[in-house]
C-alpha cells in the first residue's frame, strides 16, 4: 500500500531537481503550503510542467505508477494549487 510519505518524499525529490534549473527567485520552496499553480505562485507554466513531469517520474520510480500530472492539472478545476493539495492528489490515484 502506498502512504502519503512516499508521495511527498518522492515530490520533495523532483522539487529539488527542478530548483536546481530555476532562477533564485524562481525557486519552489518548502513546505505542503507552497503554490505552485495560480496566484502566488513563483513558477512560470514551463516551470509547472517541468515540476510535473519530475514528480510523475520520481512517483513512478518510488511506488511503481504515477498519473499524467501535467494534463491533468492543467485544468483549475481539479483545485491543486499548492504542494500539499498536489501530494493529496496524487496519493489518491495510485
Amino acid at each position: 500500500m502506498v502512504n502519503r510519505v512516499q508521495i511527498l518524499d518522492a515530490v520533495n525529490i523532483a522539487i529539488r531537481h527542478t530548483n536546481e534549473t530555476l532562477p533564485a527567485d524562481g525557486k519552489i520552496g518548502p513546505g505542503e503550503q507552497e503554490r505552485i499553480l495560480g496566484d502566488g505562485a513563483k513558477i512560470d507554466s514551463l516551470g509547472f510542467v517541468t515540476l510535473m513531469v519530475a514528480i510523475e517520474q520520481e512517483v513512478d520510480a518510488a511506488v511503481g505508477k504515477c498519473p499524467s500530472l501535467v494534463e491533468e492539472l492543467a485544468d483549475p478545476a481539479a483545485g491543486v494549487t499548492t504542494i500539499g493539495q498536489l501530494v493529496d492528489y496524487v496519493a489518491g490515484r495510485v
